[in-house]
């Protein structure tokens, strides 16, 4: 099985470059074995899964695509992210209930769930609690098409 590793050097590279914007990408899973210390304005994770504990406590725009997860996988992934405003799920098998119970955690300004399992009335739920949260995809945008 092939692997993408993420060296221990993050934190001395952060700390020298002033790193503010974190994009790893693999076909594989992605193993990191690093823990992202401090804020980032961007971090992108894409991969078959993801292993470690990479997601740093603030994240102004976080983008997991994760093909190959369960809720359990996203839940470990998020579970020290303190703040957000802008998630994207895309492409990651996440399920409605999970959700609509990560959406009340942080105060989001945007959310993407585009090709992922949840549907339209899901959506529209959390539309009609958080009327200011910019969803993808829009069904009322779809529906008035």
């Amino acid at each position: 099985m092939a692997r993408a590793c993420f060296a221990d050097a993050y934190e001395a590279s952060a700390a020298q470059t002033g790193l503010d914007t974190l994009s790893l990408s693999t076909e594989n899973a992605l193993v990191l074995d690093a823990r992202l210390r401090g804020a980032l304005s961007s971090l992108t994770l894409r991969a078959r899964s993801i292993e470690g504990d990479p997601i740093p406590e603030k994240v102004a725009s976080l983008q997991l695509h994760v093909r190959e997860a369960r809720d359990a996988d996203i839940e470990r992934l998020l579970a020290r992210l303190e703040t957000v405003t802008h998630l994207s799920l895309r492409g990651t098998p996440v399920s409605e209930d999970f959700i609509e119970a990560i959406v009340s955690r942080w105060e989001l300004r945007s959310l993407d769930i585009v090709d992922t399992p949840v549907g339209d009335e899901c959506v529209l739920r959390i539309r009609a609690r958080y009327p200011r949260l910019r969803t993808l995809p829009n069904p009322e945008r779809q529906r008035s098409s």
